[in-house]
């Protein structure tokens, strides 16, 4: 596998070292990875899973590498990342602070531009077209949002496979409105970040590495790195819930 320039020069361009002490998690392999999902602003309904827990446990995890769910210019510039307020409310002040190394996972420059692009022309043309469907698949949203919030009673089933097969139900519903061309767009976004956060797993062999999606695509992000380095990837959400037992 090709590993970008970036990778081999070190992540120079966006490493912060750890100048803070941390406490490491429990009997972890030095080069354990966890794929931990955000809430993005569902934090603020979801009382056991606030920014506060999810700042606990990142440090706890106390990575040598985050993977994270933004744009290299986003994570450059440490700018407001809409959708994803976890990062001005948790990981940007983390950083400033001396965090851990941070690598960028979404697409950049011309890629985000043809990706996204394509993404917003997909939902304009079909909100345009069926503007009944579009409102069906809004309220189901929020719907499955207030459903997980109402299941969810701590950050690790928000990790489990119930709320795996509610996500993915509701992507099922949603592309069955965009026939193929929307699970083909989603499937080269979600590729496009799990080949990133595979390329530094392989690039750091002997590094802790923690990778941030969300509840809506960890469990992608996590499959795809036990294919490709089983033996190092931790169950994150057995975690969670051992270290809440």
């Amino acid at each position: 596998m090709k590993i970008s320039n970036w990778l081999k020069t070190g992540l120079t361009t966006t490493a912060l070292l750890i100048t803070h002490p941390i406490v490491a998690p429990s009997g972890a392999d030095d080069n354990s990875i966890y794929v931990v999902g955000a809430l993005h602003s569902l934090h603020e309904e979801e009382d056991s899973f606030t920014y506060d827990e999810l700042r606990e446990i990142i440090e706890r995890l106390n990575p040598d590498i985050m993977v994270l769910e933004v744009r290299p210019d986003e994570l450059a510039e440490l700018n407001d990342t809409p959708g994803r307020p976890e990062y001005p409310a948790v990981i940007w002040p983390m950083l400033k602070s001396g965090g851990p190394a941070a690598v960028a996972m979404e697409p950049g420059g011309e890629d985000f531009a043809r990706m996204a692009g394509r993404a917003s022309a997909a939902f304009k043309a079909f909100a345009e077209e069926n503007p009944a469907g579009f409102d069906f698949l809004k309220r189901y949203r929020k719907a499955l949002e207030m459903a997980l919030v109402s299941y969810w009673e701590s950050p690790a089933q928000s990790h489990d496979g119930a709320t795996r097969d509610l996500v993915e139900g509701y992507k099922r519903v949603q592309f069955s409105f965009f026939h193929e061309s929307g699970a083909e767009n989603q499937a080269e976004w979600d590729g496009y970040m799990a080949n990133i956060a595979l390329e530094v797993a392989l690039a750091n062999p002997e590094k802790r590495i923690l990778v941030l999606g969300s509840f809506r695509n960890r469990h992608v992000l996590e499959d795809a790195l036990k294919n490709g380095v089983p033996a190092r990837v931790v169950d994150t959400a057995a975690w969670l819930k051992s270290i809440a037992d």
